[in-house]
């Protein structure tokens, strides 16, 4: 057990090493492991969306949108939107399409290109300074341009290099529950409705911290291991949650309490 927990934690390690080294003048927020989300801003929350939800976009103008598309908490996809008029889906197996017409890869169009490298699938835009890669895991990467710094929204965050206002909602107001803040972002569709996704750890955090008892050793164990890896690593990008790490973010994320908001409409 503690072995496949190890090489678990590892993969984590390598998809965040990878993704974290990019240019000081982008933002990067990754959908990674079961339920993770890193925002722009280094906070770390876990989200098992069941519905699409804005990622982020152009805020102020509404340029473009990157909606991610989860399922029973899987993460299914992307789609991308630019203004009212173009619609572009791609699937976490590489499956392109718009509406209901499938597309080959490479895709170009619209100043927007698709295509694979080096086992990712990659969807960018230079014009509109956005990049999304998607693994073989479903892990997603999501970068923006420094032109979009505090001009986003989602569940990404703000990109404004503040951590206190992270969990700003939809309607506006600030939340200190992850599960509001990522309810309020999911988009419906004229003929869906988005199921509100509600805290499980808040119904049953006793039983399973009494029966993973052992597993939860084995994943401090390889936590341990997993931070001296960090320790090793060098990095030259430079964080914007002023040196928090996902560990501080997952710790502050445990003591906030749950409340209740319907699900809205972007």
């Amino acid at each position: 057990m503690e072995v496949s927990v190890r090489s678990y934690l590892g993969g984590i390690f390598v998809f965040l090493h990878l993704t974290a080294c990019v240019a000081s003048t982008t933002g990067r927020c990754s959908l990674f492991g079961r339920h993770h989300i890193h925002t722009f801003d280094g906070v770390l929350y876990e989200f098992p969306g069941d519905c699409s939800y804005l990622l982020a976009g152009d805020c102020s103008h509404r340029s473009f949108s990157l909606l991610g598309d989860f399922l029973g908490g899987k993460r299914t996809g992307v789609t991308l939107f630019l203004g009212d008029a173009f619609e572009l889906h791609l699937s976490v197996n590489g499956q392109l399409s718009q509406g209901e017409k499938r597309l080959s890869l490479p895709y170009a169009s619209h100043s927007v290109f698709v295509g694979s490298e080096l086992g990712f699938y990659k969807l960018w835009s230079e014009e509109f300074g956005f990049t999304v890669t998607i693994d073989n895991a479903a892990n997603i990467a999501l970068t923006l341009t420094k032109d979009h710094a505090n001009r986003t929204c989602g569940l990404c965050g703000n990109f404004n290099a503040l951590t206190a206002d992270e969990y700003t909602a939809q309607e506006g107001f600030l939340t200190e529950d992850s599960y509001d803040f990522a309810n309020s972002w999911a988009v419906k569709g004229a003929d869906q409705s988005c199921r509100r996704v509600s805290d499980p750890s808040h119904s049953t955090a006793a039983f399973v911290v009494v029966a993973l008892s052992p597993a939860a050793a084995a994943i401090l164990s390889a936590a341990n291991i997993l931070r001296a890896s960090f320790s090793m690593e060098t990095c030259l990008c430079t964080q914007a949650d002023g040196g928090r790490s996902p560990e501080f973010a997952a710790q502050h994320h445990s003591e906030k309490k749950q409340a209740s908001r319907p699900c809205e409409a972007y």
